[in-house]
């Protein structure tokens, strides 16, 4: 993941050179194209090599000369003389765990760390590191070992991620294969399986599943054994790891250029909807169906059988025409016939985790899943007023693109500067601004919102005469993320007890491969947003995910309400509303429970119900 990875090593840079002050502003243009880079949905050295990088935003000057250094030997020369000190997983660490350069090389040195797994050694024995960290903070004993649970706490989450992949970014690598795989004669369709089509927020591997010309009523071995040997031969195809021939197909397994394997399973008109099915799992779900399907005679030969569920029916699953295709507008159709045949609810793809759905589908009440068709607006985008490039063409286009009845422009307030967050006298001017657009325009409403930092418990960088005159008054927290579980917790409370903040944005502030969680109580969050009646955010920016599948399903068994917003900062992040519909989906939501599928007066009726309350 060449956009990733060069994104990920411009950071560091950044972080790196955070704590001298005459190179803040060097850090500020890094991360700024950092995120270009990691942003940019085509891949960084296909851009290069068409003479179009610096046509992107923030990619001239330095950044401009890092990349291309990069991208024409393969290395940083900056970069690797950090390197030579402290391993690439070291240098990461200081941003994932929120620890300062400063003190992290100092713990480095003096325990004479090289690896993660030295500083996971030194963390077990405990004495050492406690004592170099009573040298380099306040000395407390509390103070330190919350410093101890950051290390453990951040080393277990690079454990956790190890191997995974942003299913966006996968998503766009699998457009590009699937175009590749298309220019071969003898393929019909190609369609994603496995955890991308069950909308994982991420992924270890592609799944594929083809369909070729030849293999109809009948299974051809030979002619798809040879088809993956000339899939073999594409660009985007490293190396032949494994075929696995069983007795319904053939597959192969491949390494990639992009970095992840992909595992390519030859199908036939004949057995697509059930090999569709088992190739999308989960494991644990077909497991299930299974036992249904043998206790109700569709069970043969190790698998759910086909031939018995189409006897009677076969155009429900079985396209007989030699030359159309099935297409993947038809996968529900198919599916929905077996799951009929085995007296069963449908179940959408996103929920086959076996978390109980089975069961439900069994007594048909599985719940109707929010649609992306049913949101009506995105309330945490970000302008130029603050950090994001994205001009109001770009919000106009997606307003129509996705029928937005409204949309929030939410900018970064005073105490962030990595933010270009806004003092109250340049709020004053873009509320001027802001209302002049809704004088403007009649067809949708665009709001006054901010994204208020919550520097402390009760300490917002606006007071409540401003907060209260916002349309849309978010709460998030960007800094202290060294603090204690209590005084995260406590900080994001009174955010949610405030009467004129509407909802908390990223509660956890996980950042994919960037930051661990901070400590917090994610519970009494989501008991105390039930309790006042405020919403917790789906940020759906593909490395934040945040909440996550699990505490969206816990907020939405509290009856707390969830908004699905972007954080869009580039005018390509407001199209990734729809991951966070699809976490929302994972968990069970319906439109219901959903703030921005409200209707704008709803809303407005919504806000104003509980601000007085």
């Amino acid at each position: 993941m060449i956009n990733l990875k060069l994104a990920n090593i411009l950071t560091d840079i950044a972080e790196v050179n955070k704590s001298r002050t005459d190179d803040r502003k060097i850090s500020l243009i890094l991360t700024i194209a950092a995120r270009t880079i990691r942003d940019n949905p085509e891949r960084v050295d296909k851009t290069f090599a068409e003479g179009k990088l610096k046509d992107l935003v923030g990619i001239q000057g330095l950044p401009y000369d890092l990349i291309k250094e990069y991208l024409e030997t393969g290395s940083i020369g900056l970069y690797e003389e950090i390197k030579q000190k402290y391993s690439q997983d070291l240098i990461r660490l200081m941003r994932i765990s929120g620890f300062g350069k400063k003190m992290l090389f100092k713990t480095y040195d003096t325990l004479n760390i090289k690896t993660l797994a030295d500083l996971k050694e030194k963390l077990n024995e405990g004495a050492a590191i406690f004592g170099v960290l009573a040298g380099t903070t306040s000395g407390k004993d509390t103070t330190i070992k919350t410093y101890v649970e950051r290390f453990k706490l951040s080393l277990d989450y690079i454990e956790s991620i190890k191997g995974m992949s942003p299913r966006w970014e996968v998503e766009n690598y699998v457009d590009e294969i699937k175009n590749s795989l298309y220019r071969i004669k003898d393929i019909e369709t190609v369609m994603a399986v496995g955890s991308l089509r069950r909308k994982k927020s991420a992924v270890k591997d592609i799944d594929l599943l083809i369909l070729p010309y030849f293999n109809g009523l009948t299974y051809d071995f030979v002619k798809s054994e040879k088809l993956l040997d000339e899939i073999n031969s594409l660009d985007f195809i490293k190396r032949l790891i494994k075929k696995d021939i069983r007795q319904e197909n053939i597959s192969g397994r491949f390494g990639t250029v992009f970095g992840i394997e992909i595992e390519l399973i030859i199908s036939s008109r004949k057995n697509w909807a059930v090999d569709m099915l088992y190739a999308t799992g989960s494991k644990k779900h077909i497991k299930k169906l299974e036992t249904v399907a043998r206790g109700r005679g569709f069970f043969k030969g190790g698998r759910i059988d086909i031939n018995a569920i189409s006897k009677d029916r076969p155009e429900g699953i079985i396209n007989h025409s030699g030359t159309s295709s099935c297409p993947e507008t038809d996968t529900v159709r198919f599916e929905e016939t077996i799951y009929d045949k085995l007296g069963l609810q449908y179940v959408p793809p996103e929920l086959r985790e076996d978390m109980g759905e089975i069961e439900l589908s069994d007594r048909h009440i599985l719940p109707e899943l929010l649609t992306m068709e049913d949101i009506k607006g995105d309330l945490h985008v970000h302008s130029i007023w603050s950090d994001g490039l994205i001009s109001l063409s770009d919000m106009i286009e997606r307003i129509k693109k996705f029928r937005y009845e409204y949309i929030a422009i939410s900018d970064h307030t005073t105490s962030n500067y990595y933010g270009r967050g806004l003092d109250v006298e340049r709020l004053r001017r873009k509320e001027s601004y802001i209302n002049r657009l809704k004088s403007r325009f009649k067809d949708f409403r665009i709001l006054l919102g901010s994204e208020i930092d919550i520097r402390g418990a009760d300490k917002f960088d606006y007071p409540e005469d401003i907060i209260k005159k916002m349309d849309i008054a978010i709460g998030s927290m960007h800094s202290s993320f060294l603090n204690t579980r209590d005084e995260n917790t406590t900080r994001a409370v009174s955010a949610i007890k405030n009467k004129y903040i509407d909802f908390v944005a990223h509660p956890t502030g996980v950042v994919f491969g960037n930051r661990a969680p901070y400590f917090i109580d994610i519970d009494r969050l989501i008991e105390e947003a039930a309790r006042n009646n405020k919403a917790l955010e789906i940020n759906s920016y593909f490395l934040r995910m945040d909440l996550n599948e699990q505490n969206v399903r816990k907020a939405g068994k509290m009856g707390v309400k969830l908004v699905i917003n972007t954080d869009a900062h580039r005018p390509n992040n407001m199209d990734m509303i729809r991951l966070g519909v699809d976490i929302a989906r994972r968990a069970g939501l319906q439109k219901k429970d959903v703030l921005n599928a409200l209707p704008f007066e709803e809303l407005k009726a919504w806000k104003s119900q509980r601000s007085q309350v």
